[in-house]
């Protein structure tokens, strides 16, 4: 599913892209400017996936066919409204988002030395290997881990290997 939402985005910034090279800005009242609520996010994301919707202006906008055949295809072997699957991908992509810049936030408060031993934490170094890679006894190390958990709030390394999966931390090595 995570490749379907990712191809999602991709196809809708393709898009805007095409279309803002092409066309005017849609008008300001079709562009959410402010800070809004999850729930207001999601109705703005399904009017952009409505098919096709059309913006006070009166330009109107649709999937692309590959989408909508995916879309299509998707509601036909769940027996379900294309509206109901736009929806539930929309709303895991937007949960999805928050658990990724809740995740970028608290990175970004951590030490470097802290960032470093959850990098190679991540990796599946063991606490003996990251000492010796970093130069620093085996006492330091569980206290950084255990300072790192604290922050992200866990209570084990391998809640942080989850908390940190497809972060590519191959560079740390």
């Amino acid at each position: 599913m995570a490749s379907f939402l990712r191809s999602i985005r991709e196809r809708l910034a393709r898009r805007r892209s095409a279309q803002s090279r092409t066309q005017p800005p849609r008008p300001a009242e079709a562009l959410p400017e402010e800070k809004v609520s999850g729930a207001e996010e999601q109705s703005l994301a399904l009017k952009e996936l409505a098919l096709p919707w059309q913006t006070p202006s009166g330009r109107t906008y649709s999937f692309d066919e590959e989408l909508d055949r995916s879309l299509q295809e998707l509601a036909r072997r769940e027996r379900r409204s294309k509206q109901d699957i736009a929806s539930e991908l929309l709303s895991a992509a937007l949960a999805q988002r928050g658990f990724a810049e809740a995740n970028l936030e608290l990175w970004r408060a951590l030490s470097p030395r802290e960032q470093q031993v959850t990098a190679l934490v991540c990796l599946g170094y063991t606490n003996r290997q990251i000492a010796g890679q970093l130069f620093i006894s085996i006492e330091t190390v569980k206290t950084h881990v255990q300072n790192i958990c604290r922050k992200y709030g866990l209570r084990t390394k391998n809640e942080l290997r989850q908390a940190m999966e497809g972060w590519d931390f191959s560079s740390w090595a």
